[in-house]
């Protein structure tokens, strides 16, 4: 049976790029606009270095208080390298988010490595977060075509997904949605 989840992702994806850096209260308030909406699953940060994206430096502060006041609520983050793992645990996130690029130029451009020694750290990542007892969703960016590169190979996609399947992410993102 195929079953789709939806997550939203605005008070991460949405407020990243934003000029300017919303307040914590304004995020707090934000949160609970959208569960007094009914959703039931959000991603509500990125634990990422405060100087290359200021608006996801108070992530920390804001877990920690969500956490607190969202029953039947699956709060989630990003996170894409050691450090934010270390980030994530202390704020006892039980449901992360990570994700890799299929495209070698993409991955240069965007954590200034390889496609594939990104994708073999991500996959330590995913198995040090697994063994911690967090439940892992991975994603593959740029697996229906990249702007620098073009098309990519289905083959390598899908080696790709069986490669983190393995590593024990318990769900795969399709960036279509």
């Amino acid at each position: 049976m195929t079953r789709v989840i939806l997550e939203d992702e605005s008070l991460r994806d949405g407020l990243q790029f934003e000029q300017r850096i919303l307040p914590l209260e304004e995020k707090l308030a934000l949160f609970h606009l959208l569960v007094n909406a009914g959703v039931k699953r959000l991603q509500v940060g990125s634990f990422v270095h405060p100087h290359l994206i200021p608006q996801m430096a108070d992530t920390d502060e804001f877990v920690r208080i969500i956490t607190n006041e969202c029953s039947g609520i699956l709060v989630t983050a990003l996170v894409l390298n050691d450090k934010g793992l270390e980030r994530a645990r202390a704020c006892q996130l039980n449901h992360l988010t990570m994700s890799v690029s299929a495209s070698d130029a993409h991955s240069r451009r965007n954590v200034k490595r390889p496609s594939l020694q990104a994708l073999t750290d991500m996959i330590e990542l995913v198995k040090n977060a697994v063994d911690s007892g967090i439940k892992v969703r991975v994603g593959i960016q740029c697996a229906f075509g990249c702007v620098y590169e073009g098309a990519i190979s289905e083959d390598k996609i899908l080696e790709i997904a069986s490669r983190l399947a393995e590593s024990g992410a318990i769900e795969l993102n399709d960036p279509r949605l």
